[in-house]
This record gives structure tokens, sequence and C-alpha cells, in this order.
């Protein structure tokens, strides 16, 4: 008996269903799950080439037998499947001994079926990009080979690469619409989506040899998952796990807050994003920091499973200013602060002052030497808030430093 079981994320069994696929000769080969939990099994069902529609909750939604072209009969089974965007569905398998790639719409309904052009091909994997193009691999007596063929059946390519060791067992498409292969033996490679070969690498999974590939999937961040085994008895499968740049979500932008001098090196905060998505901080390095006040041009580079770069411009700005008291006097108020480190050679101090609960601001401005001023000319008995802040002009540029605490005081 054959059939399709869904478990939960701690192994335990939510349902297991047959699908009528009771007599040893039925098998399902292959399934594939979409994001809401349906999905489709494929293989054998009485001799004939078959698929298999099924809910999130594992009921059967349809089971049809029997695809075929003109060329060959119904008798035949289906080896693996993939699901499109759209929910149409891609087969691959055998009818009557002949090599086939099948199309079947959401409801099972043949859209078109292809002949791969040899007929001692088997195929191995298929894969469907997101424009609906369809990939598949497998392998002839004399050599190896990917093909892509339009989201019509049209074939678009077929590439061949030439070895004894076996087949290209395993296929993925990337978002960007590039393939990436695994086998034969250790091998792994990456193609462009016009089927131009960018790469191809060897991975020595162990030291005991008799290793080989045996699938490959795309994780998110632009890892490639390798799973395969060796030939120790007494080991079991093992995954390695390879980061291809290309495939990374890629950093796009960067929006920066000022740094506050420190007397050394200082980065801003960042918050960096690939695409519309927000990268964690473990994803990125900022370089480029200054350490005067001033402006700057920082950059910030993709690290951790993500790639690419983006230059921002930056500054330092002066340390906010502490105030330390606003005295009242008669129609006046004097305001005194800390003064700011000596090292930042500030310009000049700015004071902010206005009616308690105004909501407009005037400013007086002070020496860089001075730690207090006196406000004049202010309404009597009225409560007055103050603020004060640092500023350093490089290149006829005022850097700016935060914003003291506010100070209240009632005048005289």
């Amino acid at each position: 008996m054959s059939f399709v079981a869904k478990f939960g994320a701690d192994g335990s069994q939510k349902w297991l269903n047959n699908y009528g696929f009771v007599s040893s000769y039925d098998v399902l080969s292959s399934v594939a799950v979409k994001a809401d939990g349906s999905g489709v099994a494929v293989g054998k069902f009485d001799g004939k080439s078959a698929v298999v529609k099924f809910g999130a909750n594992g009921s059967q939604a349809w089971r049809k037998t029997g695809y075929s072209d003109s060329n060959n009969g119904l008798n035949g089974r289906w080896e693996s499947v993939a699901l499109a965007s759209d929910a149409s569905i891609v087969a691959i398998g055998q009818l009557d001994g002949v090599s086939k790639v099948v199309k079947l719409g959401a409801d099972g309904s043949q859209k078109w079926i292809k002949s791969i052009d040899s007929a001692d091909a088997i195929l191995a994997a298929v894969a469907v990009a997101a424009d609906g193009s369809v990939v598949v691999t497998g392998a002839t007596p004399s050599t190896n080979f990917v093909a892509k063929y339009g989201s019509n059946g049209s074939q678009a390519w077929l590439k061949s690469v030439t070895s004894d060791d076996s087949s290209l067992v395993s296929v993925a498409v990337a978002a960007d619409g590039s393939i990436v292969t695994a086998g034969p033996g250790t091998q792994v490679g990456k193609r462009g989506s016009d089927g131009t070969m960018k790469w191809a690498k060897a991975y020595e999974l162990t030291l005991r040899g008799n290793e080989y590939i045996g699938a490959v999937a795309l994780a998110p961040g632009g890892g490639i998952v390798l799973g395969g085994s060796f030939g120790d008895a007494f080991q079991t499968g093992q995954v390695a796990k390879l980061v291809d740049p290309a495939l990374m979500p890629r950093i796009t932008s960067a929006a920066v807050s000022p740094a506050v001098w420190s007397g050394k090196a200082v980065c801003p905060k960042v918050s960096v994003k690939a695409g519309s998505s927000v990268v964690p901080a473990s994803g990125y390095s900022v370089s480029g920091c200054g350490t005067n006040i001033g402006k700057y041009t920082v950059t910030v580079t993709g690290k951790a499973g993500f790639a690419g770069s983006v230059r921002v411009a930056s500054q330092v700005v002066p340390q906010t200013v502490k105030i330390s008291k606003a005295a009242a006097g008669k129609k006046k108020a004097t305001v005194s602060w800390t003064k700011a480190n000596a090292k930042q050679k500030i310009t000049k101090y700015q004071v902010a002052y206005r009616l308690k609960g105004a909501s407009a601001w005037k400013v007086k401005t002070t020496k860089a030497s001075a730690k207090s001023l006196a406000v004049k000319s202010l309404k009597k008995k009225k409560s007055y808030e103050f603020r004060v802040r640092a500023y350093k002009t490089v290149a006829k540029v005022n850097y700016y430093g935060g914003w003291s605490a506010i100070k209240t005081a009632k005048v005289k």
C-alpha cells in the first residue's frame, strides 16, 4: 500500500491517506505541497500514470489516471512532481517506456505533454520557475542533461553534461530564474536562466569516499542545502550547506541617524532593507565611520546570508549638553549648563526658550567659552521653558548636537 501522511512540527502524525493505492502494484512516488497545506501526489495506479490532489486535511479532491499523447498510451508512472505559482502541476516519468514531461491544470486536465528527444533518456527531477517555465534533469547512457521548457511546453534549451558517474539527480530554481543542479556524484552546478553555466564545484562531504549528492534545495538567505550519503556502512546521510552570493537577498537601502561624538570612531544607527524586507543587525556591517564632528560616507555591506552593499551619507554631531539649572530673576532667567568636552572644539551654544505651553521656541546664541546665559525681557510671573545645545561649524556647515532636557523657571 502507498500513502501520503502529514506530520506536525513536533513529529506527531496529523493524517494518513492511501487514496485507494492499496495494490502492491500501486505506487505514490512524489508529493508537492502548497502554502495552504493542500497538495498533489503522483505515481502509478492500476498500471497507469496517476495524479491525486488532496486538501490540507488530507481529503481527496480528485484522482486522475491515464495521461497520454499521440505516440504513447496510458501505461506508465510519474516519478516526480512540482507545483507552479498558478497551482498548475508539472510531473515527469515514463509512458510505455518513454520519458515524458506533462503539465496539468489545477483540476488535473492535461495542458501539454512532451517527450525527451532520446529513446533511452531517464528523467530524474523537475522544478518550476516563478514565470511558469519548467526545468528537468536526467540522463542517457552517454550523457547527463538539463532542459528547460516554456510555460506553453516549447523547449527553450537542452544542455548536456558528459559524465560516466551518475545523472543530474536534483534541481532547484531560484527567484531570479537561475538553476542549481546536484549530481553527478558530488557535483553541484549553477546555470543562468538561459542555460549558461555559471559555476560547477565538487564538494567533499567526508573523507570516506563513495559519496554522492542526492538532493538540492534553496534556503532563505541564499543558502544551497544538499542532501546525500557516503560509503560508510555505519554512518547515515549527511547534509551540507553552501552559500551562493548570487542567490542571497541583496541590500538595497539604508537609513542612518547621526552618530554622536565620543572621541573615537563611531558608527551611526542604521536601518537596512533588502527590497521591502528589514535586514537584522546580524546581516550587515558598517564601515567608514567618523571620529571628528562633520560629514562622512559610510558603507553598509551584507553578511551572514545577505549580499550587496550601499553607501550612505552620515555625520558625527556634538554630544548633548547637560543643562544644570534655570534660575529665575526679575523679568529674566539665567540658564546654566555643563560645558562640552573641549576636544569637540564646538563653535557656539544655542539657548532656546518659550512660554510654558507654547509651541514655538525663540533661540539665542552665545560663544563656545560660555557656560551660562541670561535671557531677558521676559514676562513677569510667567513660567518659561529652557533648553541648550552645542554646534560646530565645519566647511561652512553647522552640525548640531541634540537638545538638552528642558528646565522650567517662573519669572519674578
